[in-house]
This record gives C-alpha cells, structure tokens and sequence, in this order.
C-alpha cells in the first residue's frame, strides 16, 4: 500500500467521523411561552432536580402545571413574565408524615429517656396536654382552623404535601393533603395509628381487602416506634397478620435492625423516619442507612412539632447531623434530598404529578437563596428565612412581598416577621366555608384565645395579633372550661 494512499485512506476515515460527529448534532428548537394559552409565568434561577441540575435554568408555569423545564437560552419567553429569582429553585417539598392536629400545643421535652411510644403516652404530662388539646377542639369548633394552622407551619420551610391532615374541605387549597384533597388524583391511601391494637386490629381484613382490590393502593402504619422487643416484634405482627406487603409503608422503625430491614425490602415495604422526634424520646433515630442497604426506599418527615420539628428544613438538619454523627455521612445530600422529593411522591402514587420539575407536572416550587455552591448542600444549610417563594399548584402562596405582588397577589396578603425578615402570605380560600375567607390575623388571634401558649409557626416567626378576638360564630371561649374523662379524651387525641 502506498504511502499517498494510506494518507488519503485516513483523511477519508477523519471526514465520515466528522460527518457522524456534526450529522448527531441536532439542532435545539427552543421552547416558544408565548404560544402557551392562559396565564404564563416563567421563573429563572438554577433548577435542582433529584437527578439533574440546570444551571440558568427556567420553569414554565402555565396554570397549574409545569409546561417546560430547562436551559435559558433554550426558551423563548414570548413577552410573558419572567420572574428572575437569582435561586435555587426545587420541587415543593414532601412531608411524608405529621400530626397536624397536634402543632399548635407547645412543645413537649419530657426530660426523660422511653423505650416504646406507650412508655410517654402514659405520663402524666403528657396527658394532659392531650386532655387539654381534645377540650379545644371538642365538637369540632376549632379542628379547621388548627389543621389550617399547621399547614401553615408547613408552607413556610417549601412544603407543598403533607401527610397526617383531617379531611375537611376548609384546607383544601393550602397544602396538598396527602390523604385528601391532594388535588392530583382521587385519595386511596389509609393510615392506621395502632395496627396491631384491638380497636385498630378488627380493621385488618378490611385493610387487607382493600389493598387486594385496589381500593386502597398504600397503606400507611405507625411500627418499631421504640428501642426495645416488643417495639421490633411488631414488624413480626403485622407479617403474621398479612400486612407486609409492598403497598405498605412503615413510620418511625426505630427498633429494626438488619433481620427486619431485609424482611421489610424482600416484602417491598418502604420506610418513613423521623430522627429528631426518635431522638427527644428514645434518645436513637431509625437506622436509616441500614435500611438503605437492605434496598428500602426512604422519605424523610418531622413528625410533630411536639417532640420533632417544626418543618422540613429542620428535619432536613436534624437528619443531616445524624447522618454524620451516627451514619459517617452514609448519605449524600443528594440523598437526602430526594427523602423530601421525588422518593415520597413515588412510594405514595404521586410520581408522574410531583417530586420533580418536569413539563406535565404540578407546579409546585420551593425558591430558596443560594447560600452554598451545590445546590442540595444547600437545602441542608437553608432556613426558613432563605425561603423566598412557594408556589402551590400554580399559585403562589408565601414568599417575598414584591414577587408575591408581581405575581398578583395585591389583596388579601398578609405580612409576617420571619426572623427580622417580611415574608407576604394568602391563606384566604374562595370556599362555601365559614373559615375558608380567615386571613392569618384572625386565625392567630382565634387560638390564641383558647390556647395563650400557642407553638409559634417556627421559632422567631411573629404574627401580626389583633387587639379584638376574632371568634365570628365560633364559640371557642367556653370550650376550654369543658372537662373530659380519660377515656373521651384519649379516643379524641389519637390521630
């Protein structure tokens, strides 16, 4: 072979190279807003994604859902709004489980170490503080608006879901409820408190039955709340009674180890865990990377703010301690972003309507300040005061008060103090509801007359407080006086 032949035989293969390398390049059709029908907004910021994150990004908001997600210069913003929040902007955060209904009582330190969720539910304390939360809410006077409240104290720290609400149509455009009114898809997800207690235990086939048909496609069970034997012999129980199946998901764990970790994966259960709550009363958190490693999908959630956090950004630091102390950062943040995203929305059914950013998806954001380079360190460094903006199904709900009024919330707003920060807030509902028009001033004020010693939003949150109750045709004052046996009092605070 000649030597002028050998250069022309290479110079021919380095051409069809360069025609494959340049034929594969296709050419970005940019996103066009202005064909989108409706209203538009656009917000700019650097979106953060369980699996990807886009740097001078854009999320299209076309009503209620997400219509396009990437790059800037990949959009065309056809003279709709745009929003240039200089942020990080997340998918709405999931709060796997809550007690709702117990976060505006002060919180509890019992000053003492249990070995099992019944071990503190006995003291004395403690009950009465149930006893006195029960005579609130007593004939229903109070339960719309203190559930309201605690979907409140969600809102602030980005989350968008909650687990653990009472279904009552009065909450029903604040926080998604998970169980209801979740405005996604129709509710078939139960929940059972003591499972394996004889007045939760006759619902078993029912339960059983339900999942087998499909009525009810997740099922979710306090288990392993504790550190000693008959805590970790409940996973045992619930096997033997037929409900380790892959459409449950256990909250709490505690006292599971390998052995039970594995009997969970090969089941296909999934796992809820709560460290700092786990940690105030049994002074340990579930092992979680333990779990991981067994395969288990997890989600991470407060709780309570009785004994765990007052949100998820708390959670989220209280997690990432013991993820070093305990884990030896076993966990990525990454990781444990995605316990507060995508992860929830998958266990529960909710995958393909939250848990990322993505065109077809609901619209909900979390815009939170920039603090650290890597965006989910991020998150783990944020507080409540780097919460810029919330968005809920399109609307937004929370946020800094000029982009709250760009984005034409001018009427029923409110101000509050956020840690020497003003954040704007519109928790008014245009519902055939007696409380659904309260503004955030009233509902303080209303339970502040019932309970003086009300659990703040979060701690140096400030509300504005009115200086005539607001009780409207609430009779809110004589229900405190009202007082309850044991026995009426214990069926009232059990969640």
């Amino acid at each position: 072979m000649s030597r002028k032949f050998r250069l022309l035989t290479i110079l021919i293969f380095f051409l069809v190279l360069l025609f494959y390398i340049f034929s594969g390049k296709k050419k970005v059709e940019k996103f066009d807003a202005g064909t989108l029908a409706g209203e538009v907004v656009i917000f700019r910021g650097e979106i953060v994604n369980p699996d990807q994150v886009i740097e001078n990004g854009a999320v299209v908001v076309n009503g209620r859902k997400i219509a396009w997600a990437g790059r800037m210069e990949n959009l065309n913003p056809g003279g709709r709004q745009v929003l240039d929040t200089g942020a990080c902007i997340y998918p709405g955060f999931i709060d796997s489980h809550n007690h709702l209904m117990y976060n505006f009582l002060p919180r509890w330190k019992p000053g003492k170490i249990f070995k099992n969720r019944y071990d503190w539910q006995d003291e004395k304390d403690y009950r009465n503080s149930s006893k006195k939360r029960a005579a609130i809410i007593k004939g229903h006077k109070f339960d719309l608006m203190i559930s309201k409240y605690g979907e409140i104290k969600e809102m602030i720290s980005g989350a968008t879901m909650v687990q653990g609400t009472i279904m009552q149509k009065g909450v029903q455009t604040l926080v998604r409820n998970l169980e209801s009114y979740n405005l996604c898809k129709q509710d078939s997800i139960g929940t059972s408190i003591f499972p394996l207690e004889p007045r939760e235990k006759k619902r078993l086939p029912k339960i059983i039955a339900n999942l087998e048909s499909g009525r009810e496609t997740c099922h979710l069970v306090h288990a392993g709340e504790g550190v000693d034997d008959s805590s970790r012999q409940e996973l045992y129980d619930l096997r033997d009674a037929g409900l380790l199946r892959k459409e449950l998901v256990i909250i709490h764990g505690t006292a599971f180890g390998p052995a039970e970790f594995k009997l969970m994966a090969d089941a296909g259960v999934n796992l809820v865990w709560s460290p700092r709550s786990n940690l105030e009363l049994y002074n340990t958190a579930t092992r979680a990377d333990q779990a991981d490693k067994a395969g288990i999908t997890l989600a991470l959630a407060p709780d309570w703010s009785v004994t765990g956090s007052d949100n998820i950004l708390e959670e989220l630091h209280c997690a990432a301690k013991v993820n070093t102390e305990l884990f030896q950062n076993y966990f990525k943040p990454r990781d444990l972003f995605r316990m507060i995203t995508i992860n929830p929305a998958r266990m529960f059914g909710f995958g393909e309507y939250l848990g990322s950013l993505e065109a077809g998806k609901e619209a909900d954001l979390a815009i939170i300040r920039s603090i650290q380079k890597d965006p989910y360190q991020n998150l783990l460094s944020a507080e409540i005061t780097d919460v810029l903006l919330v968005v809920i199904h399109g609307e937004p709900y929370y946020g800094l008060s000029e982009w709250m009024e760009k984005l034409g919330k001018t009427a029923d707003y409110e101000t509050l103090e956020v840690r020497n920060n003003t954040r704007a807030m519109d928790i008014t509902e245009k519902i055939d509801v007696p409380e659904a028009g309260m503004k955030l001033i009233e509902l303080n004020t209303n339970l502040k007359s019932v309970i003086p010693d009300l659990n703040p939003l979060a701690e140096g949150v400030l509300l504005p407080l009115s200086q005539t109750l607001a009780i409207s045709t609430i009779e809110a004052l004589d229900t405190v006086s009202v007082i309850l046996d044991t026995e009426e009092a214990d069926a009232l605070s059990d969640e």
